[in-house]
């Protein structure tokens, strides 16, 4: 299982140590993760490269409530009427809080959303032709569906089930993440579990199905002020 995925590692990350920590540190656990939870494909054992990690049936994939809801982790969006995960998402201030940021973006109000491949393809139905010209549906046809998530107060339990290098805590602990608690160590581990959730759902989709611009990881590889200028 980590081998259909290791090849798949993003261009960018080849020689950056958040791919060594991706492979070395958190693949096989999240992989076991995933299997406990079901969601890995039943056709795994003959798969292709160009094919999906995932289950393809979207109902193993849980839809969003008040309780998971406000987890953090990566989330998946489906496109519910053609019946397929065309995205992942990452979280770390709950899923119903990003998916409202989704949503408000789906309007094209500004340049930065306009310019953005998802919301082009997918605008708010009260987005006119003109401004999304090659739509392939609206938002409301999508749905956030949980891929990994954590509670809150799971968040020590969570950290202690992965392996934590000196290279990677040092990295780490050179990133910029707010202040008081959410700048300690801790919370930039907790951070960087929740990219390495998002990491490995955007390399399991099947990759033309992906419609996913971002590079995931933006904050560990510095590119938030360049995506967002």
């Amino acid at each position: 299982m980590p081998d259909f995925l290791r090849g798949r590692c993003p261009f960018h990350l080849q020689k950056h140590w958040v791919r060594t920590s991706f492979i070395t540190n958190f693949l096989k656990e999240i992989s076991c993760l995933i299997v406990l939870a079901g969601l890995e494909s039943q056709a795994l054992k003959y798969a292709t490269p160009l094919e999906s990690f995932l289950n393809q049936n979207l109902n193993v994939f849980p839809k969003m409530d008040e309780d998971i809801g406000a987890m953090d982790g990566s989330y998946l969006t489906a496109d519910t009427l053609r019946q397929l995960l065309i995205r992942a998402g990452f979280a770390e201030q709950d899923f119903n809080r990003r998916w409202g940021e989704h949503c408000s973006a789906s309007f094209l109000k500004d340049v930065g959303t306009r310019n953005r491949p998802q919301y082009q393809l997918f605008p708010h139905e009260s987005v006119s032709e003109d401004q999304a010209p090659n739509r392939r549906g609206t938002f409301h046809q999508l749905e956030q569906r949980l891929g990994l998530g954590v509670r809150k107060a799971d968040r020590a339990r969570v950290l202690a089930l992965f392996k934590w290098t000196e290279i990677v805590e040092a990295h780490l602990g050179k990133l910029s993440y707010g202040e008081g608690r959410a700048g300690t160590l801790n919370f930039k581990k907790y951070k960087h579990i929740c990219f390495m959730f998002e990491l490995f759902f955007a390399v399991a989709l099947e990759p033309s199905r992906n419609i996913t611009e971002n590079p995931t990881c933006e904050w560990q590889l510095r590119l938030y002020s360049k995506i967002n200028a």
